[in-house]
């Protein structure tokens, strides 16, 4: 009798223990998933600011720059010794001089400036509520940082949590900055009010319309361009973990069709270096986050017009010259049959050893006339592009957007050097 209440109590101890161990996986279950929640950086589907969304924004963004700058073909003027003088700025070799020929440089161009003309002017503005939130959590997040890294006791939880705040801040800043006033919800915010001014006053004088319903059209598209861009630039790129940046890439970078997108075929890009293609000009950058490193996420390609290296025509030219005098020798070494004159006078080079005839050095008319308008791929007049006469092309030196050699990886910030 006394083995079965012993039996009976060993029996209920073990229920006990069962839930007591039970109990304690579901805390240990609790904790684990909160120390999930607060060490994992990934954002709901439905978030604003998740990647595929804010991919999708950034791509919204590039068409509303190009709808803004216009298709520039009917009747609309091009102020081309303005347009050279920015192209010179942005470190691009080439001239324009038509429409005809030369749009989709005109276009690449303009694009760039607006660009750089919003972010640059929200950096200088000088007072604006999101500025100033977006300086102090700066400070902020850099004291935090020291905390949670540099003190004893910190654990992944404290280490997370400045990541934590920057997503939270920045994502607020991306979902109310420059949004209108309260009091009147027709007032723009002051910051837009002041960038839409200035940008529609310089691409105006950079291209203009002539009718004038169209004209006040595209200066309306504005206002939300310089809302989304600023929004995504300053803010929700900051959401991202680790956050993301802009690269521009210069004249003369190869080019890269994971990193870039244009016009180029899969054929350009082989593995002969004279047959590659060249960046021209890159009108929208790159977005992307642990740009080079392990982990590389790309957002948007960059947005590139291209060229091919001048050496590859000039070397063609001094090919075509060995082959023309090489010849010239063979039928000079040729003696004509008596009593006739095959080659024609020999005195005239026209028809002697030159088979195009003109220049006995071998230069046709032919490639006297094959680049009326000169050759576009050298550096400007220095009376167009090297003084600029106003502040409009002033180089911004921003901290976040930066140039970069893809062949070095060298990294030059703030910099458009030619």
């Amino acid at each position: 009798m006394s083995s079965n209440n012993e039996i009976l109590k060993l029996r209920n101890k073990i229920k006990l223990l069962e839930e007591k161990n039970k109990k304690l996986n579901d805390e240990n279950s609790e904790w684990q998933n909160y120390i999930g929640k607060a060490t994992t950086f990934s954002l709901n589907d439905s978030d604003v600011n998740h990647s595929a969304q804010l991919t999708r924004d950034i791509k919204s963004v590039q068409d509303k720059i190009t709808n803004y700058v216009g298709n520039l073909r009917p009747k609309v003027d091009i102020n081309f010794e303005e347009v050279n003088k920015l192209l010179h700025f942005y470190g691009c070799h080439a001239q324009v001089c038509s429409k005809e020929n030369d749009l989709l440089q005109v276009k690449a161009v303009l694009q760039r400036h607006v660009f750089e003309v919003i972010i640059n002017g929200a950096k200088n503005h000088e007072s604006w509520l999101e500025g100033e939130i977006y300086n102090k959590a700066d400070e902020l997040l850099e004291l935090l940082s020291k905390l949670s890294t540099s003190c004893v006791g910190a654990n992944e939880i404290n280490r997370a949590l400045p990541i934590k705040i920057r997503q939270q801040i920045y994502g607020l800043l991306g979902s109310l900055g420059l949004a209108n006033n309260t009091e009147d919800k027709n007032e723009e915010h002051p910051i837009i009010v002041g960038i839409k001014n200035k940008l529609n006053e310089t691409i105006n004088k950079l291209r203009t319309i002539k009718d004038p319903n169209k004209s006040s059209k595209h200066d309306d598209m504005a206002t939300n361009l310089i809302q989304e861009l600023i929004r995504i630039y300053f803010f929700r790129l900051q959401v991202q973990e680790p956050a993301v940046r802009t690269i521009w890439f210069k004249y003369d970078d190869n080019i890269d069709p994971n990193l870039m997108e244009g016009r180029w075929d899969d054929e350009d890009t082989d593995e002969d270096k004279d047959n590659n293609p060249l960046v021209l000009l890159c009108s929208f950058p790159l977005f992307v986050a642990n740009y080079g490193e392990q982990g590389q996420k790309i957002y948007s390609r960059a947005k590139i017009i291209h060229h091919f290296k001048q050496v590859r025509q000039e070397q063609v030219e001094q090919d075509e010259q060995v082959e023309q005098v090489e010849h010239v020798g063979q039928v000079e070494q040729v003696e004509p049959v008596e009593g006739s004159n095959r080659g024609g006078n020999p005195g005239d080079s026209s028809q002697s050893g030159n088979p195009r005839g003109g220049d006995p050095e071998g230069n046709s008319s032919e490639n006297n006339d094959e680049n009326p308008g000169g050759n576009r791929d050298e550096n400007p007049d220095s009376s167009q592009s090297g003084n600029l006469e106003s502040n409009q092309y002033k180089n911004p030196g921003w901290q976040s957007s930066v140039n970069v050699n893809s062949r070095n990886r060298t990294v030059y910030r703030g910099s458009h050097s030619n």
